[in-house]
């Protein structure tokens, strides 16, 4: 069989490839390799059996999604330097392939993706198609609970989605692997290798060339009793490029979350983390850090009939002197920063608190109910000295004198299920800036955005 490689490499949603979050952006690449097609032959390579809708050896499951967002932003300028004070943008992203159910519980998946970014002033960003998903499942291997995927595949969410979460908000999120899980109805454990293949973007000697991070990690999650669930991970990334580190990075972590019944359930969830490592220096290797980051975030909400209300605290480290080789911002890998930060979508949970409120009512009885919703928060950093707020496009914190407040803001949304396969969504973000932002944007304006989803699947 012969397998090739395309390369597709394009800049994801106008980011640059520094900092904490862009970096990460800019590593969901489209560079289809040996392994990618190797797993779409397989796929082509059944397609006449596909045909024998009656066959009892080989079935086939066509699937699809449709995702588009339009969206307007406000004052977005001071934030995003490839934005307008006001700005128009459109997203749309095609999902479609096929399932294919071989005999003795083999699955074959092939996922083709489009995702473009339109705008008044940028895009597309990705006018092609690249294979977002091509992997094969073995499922009760040995009749057993045991299930092993290979190839590319989405990265589900773990706990809250601290570490590793996927945004569908975006183009989602997909790497090349290999993982073992053991499901049961009371106990889910995953072991889980996974290639990245980042980019150099120190822009030194190097940067033509490939640094290839790998992931390495297992999360196990015990269901105890309906209102006590416990789930810990340990994550190892290698070779990341951090903070002008290559690191080498363990996270640590448990959660504690359940939901009790009675006339007013509460649910809740306690997730922690802690992170340690080494590092060698980008520039000169002969420069070495050690890390030292944590992250933690409680949650606790209630139900009085069809209302539910919610309180959450978010606090992740930052760096207190970032010449000093110690390593103490919180890396974020694939934090998911929405329900947390808003959708404002301009910070990420690294040297940041956050105090977050929220609301939601489900508007009619039923199985597709609508649901109206909002939560309003407050945000502020850690360690004025370090960047890793994300909010800066020149990589430093301007001196707010006594003041870390980065703004206080929320959300209000309208989500109506208009079918089983159709959802919409309506929603307004707003914040105002604090006296750190307004320190370094110089203004005091608003930030607005304001968009509406339309997701179909089949």
């Amino acid at each position: 069989m012969l397998g090739f490689a395309i390369r597709l490499d394009y800049p994801h949603d106008g980011q640059a490839a520094s900092g904490n979050s862009g970096a990460d952006r800019c590593w969901r690449h489209a560079t289809v390799r040996p392994g990618d097609t190797i797993l779409l032959s397989l796929a082509l390579l059944n397609a006449p059996a596909i045909a024998a809708e009656g066959s009892s050896i080989v079935s086939a499951r066509p699937f699809g999604r449709i995702f588009f967002r339009p969206e307007l932003g406000l004052n977005m300028h001071d934030f995003d330097w490839n934005a307008r004070d006001t700005d128009f943008i459109f997203t749309l992203r095609t999902n479609t392939g096929i399932d294919v159910e071989l005999p003795r519980d083999i699955h074959v998946v092939t996922d083709l993706q489009s995702y473009g970014t339109y705008a008044l002033n940028a895009g597309p960003l990705d006018p092609s198609i690249k294979l977002y998903q091509g992997y094969i499942d073995f499922l009760d291997m040995g009749d057993t609970p045991l299930n092993l995927r290979v190839g590319r595949f989405e990265e589900e969410p773990y706990g809250t989605g601290m570490v590793i979460s996927n945004d569908r908000f975006y183009d989602g999120f997909s790497l090349e692997g290999v993982r073992l899980r053991y499901d049961t109805e009371r106990v889910k454990i995953d072991l889980m290798w996974s290639q990245l293949y980042a980019f150099d973007t120190t822009g030194g000697e190097d940067a033509a060339f490939w640094r290839n991070p790998v992931l390495f990690g297992t999360d196990g999650a015990v269901r105890l009793l309906p209102a006590l669930s416990v789930e810990s991970y340990v994550w190892w990334m290698v070779a990341r490029p951090f903070m002008g580190w290559k690191t080498q990075t363990v996270t640590l972590g448990a959660r504690m979350y359940g939901r009790s019944g009675g006339p007013v359930p509460i649910d809740y969830s306690v997730e922690g983390n802690w992170q340690t490592g080494t590092g060698k220096g980008l520039a000169d290797e002969r420069d070495r850090a050690t890390i030292s980051a944590y992250a933690v975030e409680p949650r606790v909400g209630a139900a009085f009939g069809p209302v539910h209300l919610g309180l959450g605290y978010y606090r992740a480290s930052g760096d207190d002197d970032i010449s000093d080789g110690e390593v103490k911002s919180y890396n974020t890998m694939w934090q998911n920063p929405h329900g947390r930060f808003g959708n404002l979508d301009r910070y990420t949970g690294s040297n940041i608190q956050a105090g977050i409120l929220a609301a939601e009512i489900r508007l009619a009885p039923g199985d597709l109910p609508s649901r109206l919703g909002g939560d309003a928060f407050t945000l502020s950093v850690l360690e004025p000295g370090d960047p890793n707020a994300s909010v800066f496009q020149d990589g430093t914190v301007p001196d707010a004198g006594a003041s870390r407040a980065l703004g206080s803001g929320g959300d209000l949304w309208l989500a109506v299920p208009v079918t089983r396969e159709v959802r919409w969504r309506i929603d307004f973000a707003a914040m105002q800036p604090g006296a750190l932002v307004k320190e370094a944007a110089g203004t005091a304006d608003l930030q607005f955005r304001g968009y509406t989803m339309i997701e179909a699947e089949f």
